[in-house]
């Protein structure tokens, strides 16, 4: 048994697989935090490092039932979600191995502090934007 933290809005396909094949889903819902097109994202509102996840306050009351049933262990970040760039990415981090991956500059707190107590090896990873004109000539 495997438990999947999963948008509510994937494919109803996708979950009755997954169901049927054993898995239990934990469906993270839309809130009004973020944009709607990733709104019901779980990479946008939880991270999980080792076996641990670090999930966010907006997130947290909607799924806290769910992972204290199966046991799941959680710590709540402490930042708030935004609508734009880089309020909305702030636990859309990636742990590969011992490797931690994101732009430390806007990791929430709790998350940097719980991979730094894992040893984690830090990746910085910088976004630049990049404008562009058009020119007539």
């Amino acid at each position: 048994m495997s438990i999947i933290l999963i948008s509510e809005n994937a494919n109803i396909i996708l979950k009755d697989f997954l169901r049927n094949t054993g898995h239990i889903l934990c469906e993270v819902v839309k809130t009004d935090s973020v944009y709607d097109a990733v709104s019901s994202h779980p990479d946008i509102y939880l991270c999980k490092l080792d076996d641990e996840l670090v999930i966010s306050m907006e997130q947290l009351p909607l799924l806290e039932k769910l992972l204290t049933k199966y046991e799941i262990k959680y710590t709540p970040g402490s930042s708030t979600m935004g609508y734009k760039y880089p309020e909305n990415i702030r636990y859309n981090a990636v742990q590969l191995g011992k490797h931690f991956i994101h732009n430390m500059k806007y990791t929430d707190p709790v998350l940097l502090k719980t991979a730094q107590e894992k040893g984690l090896i830090f990746i910085h990873v910088l976004i630049k934007v990049i404008q562009s004109a058009i020119s007539s000539q």
